[in-house]
């Protein structure tokens, strides 16, 4: 296994339902869940708590990378988040929401028993401590290598059993569409007029000294716009090349 990056539901996925991403997402039964991939690199955080609004019980993103020991789980309920925990080599990095029943499986003292073989003396402090919380937070540890086997505790199911479900063919698939902010296209266009008219007073900057300062104070707003702007869509491209 490489890379995992689905949602999973109780239920039947409702007729018609879209997920909040690009492309096609194909659905199989694995195990007492029906299992959407998503396609690599795409979030799948709109789709889980979408898809939560229309069905009863939870509904939970999974996004595992093995060759970088990564793992991410988002737990919706009723169109609410109410659980969220990333780990990266082998450590919690962030936390949020309340605790779940299945957090309690990693818990457990043959898991707990084998992270102390591998984590350094800070980390066997931090792994105790959630021990006798019963939960996680930022900096606990976990076995490595730790995300294939995450995904089965979180559905309460055993590893082969998911693995070998996986291997089914989809019994059908989903049309994927992400939706789009209302206005993006606006603003962006608006940008670029911006810096045509920008650049058409540069050239006759001779003419206009007198506007010369008043142009580069616009010129170096216009620029500190842009780059807050287009940040995010230059950081959702780089996480799609670095997920491939």
């Amino acid at each position: 296994m490489d890379i995992v990056n689905a949602v999973y539901v109780r239920e039947a996925v409702p007729p018609g339902f879209n997920p909040k991403v690009k492309g096609r997402c194909p659905a199989r039964s694995v195990v007492d869940w029906v299992e959407l991939t998503l396609p690599v690199g795409e979030d799948g955080e709109a789709t889980a708590q979408t898809l939560s609004e229309q069905v009863h019980g939870p509904v939970i993103w999974v996004r595992a990378r093995t060759a970088a020991s990564e793992l991410y789980v988002l737990h919706c309920e009723a169109g609410r988040v109410v659980r969220r925990i990333e780990f990266n080599n082998g450590a919690c990095r962030s936390v949020s929401g309340k605790a779940q029943l299945w957090e309690g499986w990693l818990l457990e003292n043959a898991e707990v028993e084998e992270a102390m073989d591998v984590s350094d003396p800070k980390g066997a402090a931090a792994l105790k401590a959630a021990v006798e919380r019963k939960s996680l937070a930022v900096g606990d540890e976990l076995p490595w290598p730790r995300e294939w086997e995450v995904i089965p505790y979180v559905l309460g199911t055993w590893q082969d059993e998911w693995m070998s479900a996986r291997k089914k063919l989809p019994f059908t698939s989903f049309e994927g569409r992400r939706q789009v902010k209302k206005g993006s296209g606006l603003t962006t266009g608006a940008l670029l007029g911006l810096w045509v008219c920008l650049f058409g007073l540069s050239l006759h900057l001779n003419r206009l000294d007198e506007l010369s300062t008043k142009f580069w104070v616009v010129s170096t707003l216009m620029l500190v716009a842009s780059g807050l702007y287009f940040l995010p869509h230059l950081r959702r491209f780089f996480r799609r090349l670095s997920s491939r």
